[in-house]
């Protein structure tokens, strides 16, 4: 069974497990019961041959698309490693995808055993502004790059222009799928945590008499119980999490590698003029967007944890009994864990933190020339306006 849908994902899990079959990560059948996922071998090869075709295609596009500028300066060639960098690191982050989708299975089913009923209405997908926000980075990253490969390499047959375009378009979307799953998987965490938060909540606050006591001892037995079920889906919320953040360790770290790498080479690239065709821009804007999108799913999950913890806090003032109020403090206690978003304890993800290595990295370089640190900061405000979004 797929998991529930949140409310802050960009696509219902019907839409974005046959995407990730399409992609060739995913070899596995989910049925519409609670039977967990079953591998299946025609998907596998299937992937197995998606896979192979990734490798063509950017193999064709590395070397076609950037044989006439090797002669160029440094900063061009600078730019042009790092986008055969990223080619293969994007293939590489699918690969290991695909590796690890039997856990990714596994989380996935233990997911779909959080029941939290929410169902909204295609208006609801549409109109989401990162639903939106994504939407137009494809468009516009795809555009940017199918004009460098048409324009700037001019491919002299047909076949080339088939594979360079196909290529461009491929390179364009499939850097999104990994991010979503990511996202998809804390989103449905931390509305679980925040729907039992307020759940709970809404149960104790019931019981509450209008001197904001407790009517009966039955009533406290009951909101203690409430309580330790509370602190039983928080346990859980922090084991999955902790596993969710393992399981995409590695492609976080790709991914980071990519942007650093393309916000770094791309300005140079860009100032010099070496490079027509739009591919540059594209690769800046590619390097903003996914900083910017990982980043923002460790502040969307401390966010929901920050607002469960909101209705904690108003629970225990509106509660007299010393009990009640010692018990929700303990549970309060095991959330307090979870408003640092930690990733495997190398790194925090969240606007403060971004803000902070955009700070360090300003701070840190000193070769950089005026014009290369304007578009620093520009690509910092770039993603200052993604998390804004």
């Amino acid at each position: 069974m797929l998991p529930s849908d949140a409310p802050l994902t960009v696509l219902p899990w019907r839409i974005l497990v046959p995407l990730l079959q399409l992609y060739g990560c995913f070899p596995y059948r989910i049925s519409s019961t609670n039977s967990p996922p079953v591998f299946s071998l025609p998907l596998c090869l299937c992937s197995v041959a998606m896979q192979l075709l990734i490798v063509v295609l950017f193999s064709k596009w590395s070397s076609v698309n950037h044989i006439s500028f090797l002669s160029m300066n440094m900063g061009t060639v600078s730019y042009i490693f790092s986008s055969i960098v990223m080619a293969v690191s994007l293939w590489l982050a699918g690969f290991i995808l695909l590796i690890n989708s039997g856990a990714v299975a596994a989380l996935l089913h233990d997911l779909s055993q959080m029941k939290n009923v929410f169902s909204p209405s295609w208006r609801h997908w549409l109109c989401n502004a990162r639903t939106l926000l994504m939407l137009a980075y494809g468009i516009i990253i795809t555009c940017l790059s199918v004009t460098f490969t048409l324009f700037s390499v001019r491919p002299s047959t047909v076949l080339e222009t088939l594979f360079l375009t196909m290529a461009a378009v491929v390179c364009s979307v499939i850097f999104w799928l990994p991010i979503e799953l990511f996202y998809s998987v804390l989103a449905v965490q931390a509305h679980h945590l925040l729907v039992n938060t307020k759940a709970t909540a809404t149960k104790v606050s019931a019981f509450l008499a209008g001197n904001e006591s407790f009517k009966c001892e039955s009533d406290v037995k009951t909101t203690m119980a409430a309580l330790v079920h509370l602190d039983a889906v928080i346990q859980e919320v922090e084991v999955k999490r902790a596993k969710t953040t393992r399981l995409f360790f590695p492609i976080i770290n790709i991914f980071f590698v990519i942007a650093i790498m393309m916000a770094i080479t791309s300005p140079y690239t860009i100032i010099q003029g070496s490079i027509t065709g739009g591919g540059t821009f594209g690769s800046l804007l590619l390097a903003s967007h996914i900083m910017g999108s990982l980043f923002h799913a460790g502040q969307m999950f401390t966010s929901q944890v920050s607002e469960a913890e909101g209705v904690l806090k108003q629970l225990r003032a509106k509660s007299q009994d010393l009990s009640v109020s010692l018990k929700v403090n303990l549970v309060m206690g095991s959330l307090s864990s979870l408003l640092t978003f930690d990733v495997c304890g190398w790194y925090t993800l969240s606007y403060s933190s971004l803000l902070a290595k955009g700070e360090a990295s300003v701070h840190t370089e000193p070769r950089l020339t005026h014009d290369s640190l304007l578009w620093l900061l520009l690509f910092r405000c770039v993603c200052i306006n993604i998390c804004k979004m």
